[in-house]
């Protein structure tokens, strides 16, 4: 899915398109991550300072469709408008 970051709780959820997904960062394997512009990993934190609200995001599941399957993102990008 992809559209403008609507809302961001850290280690909680993240809200595109009105859709609220799991953010999960409990230190295992599984947990979502998150990628720059450039597609290379990024932590969190870097996330957060570098997408400020209205940033055009994509969600990115291991189902290969548009919605996760779990409710869990599991790869979250920043997009290039």
């Amino acid at each position: 899915m992809q559209g403008n970051l609507l809302d961001f709780v850290l280690n909680i959820s993240i809200k595109i398109l009105g859709v609220s997904f799991t953010v999960d960062n409990n230190g295992v394997s599984g947990e979502t991550e998150f990628e720059n512009t450039s597609d290379i990993g990024i932590t969190q934190d870097e996330f957060i300072d570098a997408a400020p609200f209205g940033t055009l995001v994509k969600d990115r599941n291991g189902g290969g469709g548009v919605t996760p399957l779990d409710g869990v993102a599991d790869e979250i990008d920043i997009e290039t408008p």
